[in-house]
This record gives C-alpha cells, sequence and structure tokens, in this order.
C-alpha cells in the first residue's frame, strides 16, 4: 500500500526565485494489486509526484508512506531501502537507457545490482526470463536501444524495472509517444503483471481515454489539487 498524504511542492523560478506551486496538498491511495491512473494537463505536476516517489525530488510538505512507512525523512532524506520496490518506467525510454549497453546486458545488470541474480548463467537465464515475461523477443538480446522499436525499448525497460522485484512501477507516460496499436499491447501488458504479479501501477497520463477502461480508479489532478474521476 502507498499512501501520498497532503502532498505539496513550491519550486523556485527565475532571477528573483520566485515561488512557483506545483502541488498544493495532494493526497491518494494505491492498493496493492492496483491500478490507478493520473491524469492531467502538461505541467500539472504529473511527473513531479513521480520524481517523489522514486526519490528523485523532495517534497516541500506531507509525505509518502509505503505500509504505513515515511519514504521521506523530517530532513527530505530519502529511504532508499524502502524505495528500491518502486521503479519508474519513463515517457522515453531511450534516454532511460545505456545507449551503448545491450538489451540483455541492461537487464542482467539490474538483477545483479539489486541482488537478485549472481553473475554469469544465473543472471543470463533470469534476464531470458525477463524477456518472456514482458514479450520481447529473446532475438533483441544483443540490439542496442537505437535499434530498438518504440514499444520493444518500452518492455525492455519495465524489464528492467522488474528486475528489482518493484511492488509499484509508475508509468510516467509510457504510452503518449507509442502509436495506438502499440500502446494498447503495452497496457495490456500492466494488465497482465498486475495479475499475474501482483504489483501495482500508477498510470500517468494526460489522456483520460487511455486510462479510462484499464484502471481500477483515476484521479484528475488541477491547480495543484487532487479530483477523483472514478
Amino acid at each position: 500500500m502507498i499512501e501520498i498524504k497532503d502532498l505539496s511542492k513550491t519550486f523556485t523560478v527565475g532571477k528573483n526565485k520566485n515561488a512557483s506551486v506545483v502541488l498544493n496538498g495532494v493526497s491518494l491511495e494505491i492498493g496493492d494489486g492496483k491500478k490507478i491512473g493520473l491524469i492531467g494537463k502538461s505541467g500539472e505536476g504529473k511527473s513531479t509526484i513521480a520524481n517523489i516517489l522514486c526519490g528523485a525530488v523532495a517534497p516541500s510538505g506531507g509525505n509518502v508512506y509505503k505500509d504505513g512507512k515515511p519514504l521521506w525523512s523530517e530532513k527530505g532524506k530519502y529511504d532508499r531501502r524502502l524505495g528500491k520496490e518502486i521503479q519508474i518506467v519513463p515517457q522515453q525510454p531511450l534516454l532511460a537507457l545505456d545507449p551503448m549497453q545491450r538489451s540483455g546486458d541492461a537487464v542482467k545488470e539490474a538483477l545483479i545490482s539489486s541482488k537478485h541474480a549472481h553473475y554469469g548463467k544465473d543472471a543470463k537465464e533470469k534476464a531470458l526470463q525477463l524477456f518472456d515475461t514482458v514479450g520481447l523477443e529473446r532475438t533483441l538480446w544483443n540490439r542496442l536501444p537505437l535499434h530498438l522499436s518504440g514499444g520493444q525499448a518500452q518492455r525492455l525497460v519495465i524489464a528492467r524495472a522488474l528486475a528489482t522485484k518493484p511492488t509499484l512501477i509508475v508509468s510516467d507516460e509510457s504510452t503518449s509517444m507509442l502509436d495506438p496499436a502499440t500502446s494498447r499491447s503495452v497496457l495490456e501488458l500492466y494488465d497482465k503483471l498486475v495479475k499475474t504479479l501482483g504489483i501495482s501501477v500508477l498510470f500517468i497520463s494526460h489522456d483520460l481515454d487511455t486510462v479510462k477502461e484499464s484502471c481500477d480508479e483515476i484521479y484528475l489532478l488541477q491547480d495543484g489539487l487532487i479530483v477523483k474521476e472514478k
């Protein structure tokens, strides 16, 4: 269970360091094995929430709790031990992948660094299993990211995220740059992961129609506040 409670974030902008309030007391829950949709226009703070969840940006107020334990300390330090179970799938996977690292090695590295596999045969076998899980052809093992299609790159990033055995995947506009057919196939993959692995998904999008049929609950982020859609 992930609980976002009274989350706020203010950035300072410009030479005069003017305050820009992005989030203003945002609260929502992400239950175990649930798909939660978070929609809103560009600039409304959706990615800020994703970054706070993953430890990239500290909140100005409020906190995020995983199974009742705070992710952020009062001094603004992120709990990496708890946070390792939260993985983000970004909008542009090629920017998140090492352009010189082959596809299989990207997943192997994640398995080994998270201590879910040993070097050598064990890591390769488990990485290939993750290729199968996300529907990525094993023949793509030696491909560099540049030589993958958009859908393949997205699946590779998902496989790498799964290597850490997360309980929550934050999908930050991860289908917005895909064609409709590929987007639908990725959404179906998230459905499969929720049902077979019991993970939760926070699906961030600007398009209500994209998430309306597949999410258990949908929240609208507008003017720094949350409105529940269904």
